[in-house]
């Protein structure tokens, strides 16, 4: 599902904010991580994950194994989407059941809600998204609800920022990638790879588990 969509979300991402993202491959920090605060300049040394990231790319995209037009029955959550521009996205590349939250809503695209304690059913999405993981107060809070609120199988896509401040609303700020993802313990992380766009250079994509 998510290979389906990223082509297409950022062409359209692309014409909505005139900013253009080229992608390539990342590994994972070596060093110990975790969510800290903000230190500017801090490097952090990487090993190679490419192996598994590729092997579990490959498996993802035989399980969809589906045609471009997507199924009714998929529903797409942007956490902290602000004025709405991902579920927008989503929505042109046919995932008409999407919908944001945010502290400050902006209908219609986005409602009131708090990413700490998601106003949804538990597996309710089968696929998430967020760029807003430096904002949350509580981290394990931020990562518990997005596994709560997405369905066995589904996927959480989440955009970050590594080693420097992303903007100055950021509570918390990464040293690499291995705390974040050792914040998912439904999950398995599948892709971690640098983008460019929004101001933020890392990817991680999670798959939850099925029991």
């Amino acid at each position: 599902m998510f290979k389906r969509y990223q082509a297409k979300a950022k062409e359209v991402l692309d014409d909505i904010s005139d900013e253009e993202g080229d992608v390539t491959d990342i590994s994972e920090s070596d060093d110990e991580g975790d969510v800290a605060g903000a230190t500017e300049g801090a490097g952090a040394e990487t090993d190679d994950a490419e192996g598994d990231v590729e092997g579990e790319d490959s498996d993802t995209e035989g399980e969809d194994g589906e045609s471009d037009g997507e199924s009714e029955a998929e529903k797409a959550l942007c956490v902290g989407a602000r004025v709405g521009q991902e579920v927008e996205a989503l929505k042109r590349v046919g995932v008409s059941d999407s919908v944001g939250i945010d502290l400050v809503p902006y209908p219609p695209l986005v409602i009131q809600g708090d990413f700490h304690n998601q106003p949804f059913e538990n597996e309710t999405f089968d696929f998430e998204f967020s760029n807003v993981f430096d904002h949350a107060l509580y981290p394990y809070k931020f990562v518990a609800e997005i596994e709560r609120t997405l369905k066995a199988g589904g996927i959480c896509v989440l955009h970050v920022a590594v080693s420097r401040r992303s903007d100055k609303y950021s509570a918390n700020d990464l040293y690499n990638v291995r705390g974040l993802k050792a914040l998912f313990r439904k999950s398995d992380c599948v892709r971690v790879r640098k983008v460019d766009g929004f101001g933020l250079d890392t990817e991680l994509v999670f798959r939850k588990n099925n029991f």
